[in-house]
């Protein structure tokens, strides 16, 4: 591994991911805000120095983990007494300050929508053999939020659906753009796609350690999802499979985090 892949690979897992925000929260909020904004300036800086394109990704998506626990943490009281809906769309909403600065990034990187296959791509791509995306799309689409829905009471969600539909949009959205669209292009300067795809896969995994889901189980599943859908986005050559699976996936979770809440 060279020098560059492994300084990727290092600051990608370690910075990237937004592990120094989750392990400094874990003494005061304001030590995993500094952590947070410490790990945004390091990439930056080493973007600087090295040029190299991930680095400036990584730099654009380390900046949503302190942005958002700095303005939770402003507004955190409300938030604990806000509706789950209402709170998930607001929290990750926070997001698009990334995604304003990945783009920002791209356009100065020089990369169209062709770069980032910010496109729909092929809906009936080829997976594996016979296996098709029309057919794999659907089926993760059910066994995940079956895995969430399953077993938890169905009452008085109707109202919620516009907000559950709007928010995990928002949020998918802004993750697949964010580790799917532009991570990928920006890692293939540098490594295989297969390579790219690993580790965009386990910085967004990673990301999730104190997140919904969370511990070391969320981060093997959200790993394992992050996975699928960048094999989607990059099979098709688009978003259609890849954020499609996402928004049901986010629609499940805030659904039984609203169901499974008392009041």
């Amino acid at each position: 591994m060279t020098n560059q892949k492994a300084l990727i690979w290092i600051t990608g897992l370690l910075l990237a991911s937004g592990l120094p925000l989750q392990l400094g929260a874990v003494w005061t909020p304001a030590t995993g805000v500094a952590a947070g904004i410490a790990a945004t300036v390091i990439l930056t800086i080493l973007y600087a120095v090295v040029r190299t394109p991930a680095l400036l990704i990584f730099a654009a998506i380390s900046v949503f983990g302190w942005f958002s626990a700095l303005v939770t943490s402003l507004i955190g009281d409300w938030l604990q007494t806000a509706p789950i809906p209402v709170a998930f769309l607001i929290v990750n909403a926070l997001k698009l300050v990334s995604v304003v600065l990945a783009v920002v990034a791209a356009r100065r990187l020089g990369w169209g929508r062709d770069d980032l296959n910010v496109h729909v791509g092929d809906l009936n791509a080829k997976v594996v053999g016979w296996l098709r995306w029309p057919v794999l799309g659907p089926l993760v689409i059910l066994v995940v939020f079956g895995l969430f829905t399953i077993g938890v009471p169905w009452s008085n969600v109707a109202g919620w659906i516009p907000v559950f539909v709007l928010a995990a949009f928002v949020n998918a959205a802004s993750e697949e753009f964010l580790y799917r669209h532009t991570a990928i292009r920006a890692l293939r300067d540098t490594m295989s796609v297969p390579a790219a795809v690993v580790l965009t896969s386990l910085v967004f995994g990673l990301g999730h350690l104190t997140g919904n889901p969370g511990g070391w189980l969320g981060v093997t599943y959200t790993t394992a999802y992050g996975l699928i859908c960048a094999l989607a986005m990059v099979q098709t050559r688009g978003f259609g499979w890849n954020l499609t699976i996402h928004i049901f996936g986010d629609i499940s979770i805030v659904l039984a985090l609203t169901l499974m809440t008392p009041g």
